[in-house]
């Protein structure tokens, strides 16, 4: 799962959606702050540490939306590209 933070992404790999904002949920409830560790990196672990606090936004992003959204993307990417005046005969009609 990704993290947008700061304008950054970062990823937890290990850890389930529900466990991270448990995890975010008691720290915010708290009403003070605490650290959430993540990876700044793709591919390569590289540990990093994100302040959370009441106020400071960011954003959980689950693999499977990210799935669908690189989707979505391609098929728009697809229509953009496609060239309207090209038309595809199949030899075998």
């Amino acid at each position: 799962m990704d993290i947008r933070y700061g304008g950054q992404n970062y990823s937890v790999g290990d850890r389930k959606l529900d466990e991270v904002m448990a995890e975010v949920g008691q720290i915010v409830a708290s009403g003070t702050s605490g650290w959430l560790r993540v990876s700044n990196g793709s591919g390569t672990l590289r540990e990093a540490y994100l302040l959370i606090s009441p106020g400071v936004p960011f954003a959980l992003m689950p693999a499977e939306l990210q799935e669908a959204e690189k989707f979505e993307r391609a098929q728009a990417e697809a229509l953009v590209t496609a060239d309207p005046l090209r038309i595809d005969i199949d030899p075998l009609v």
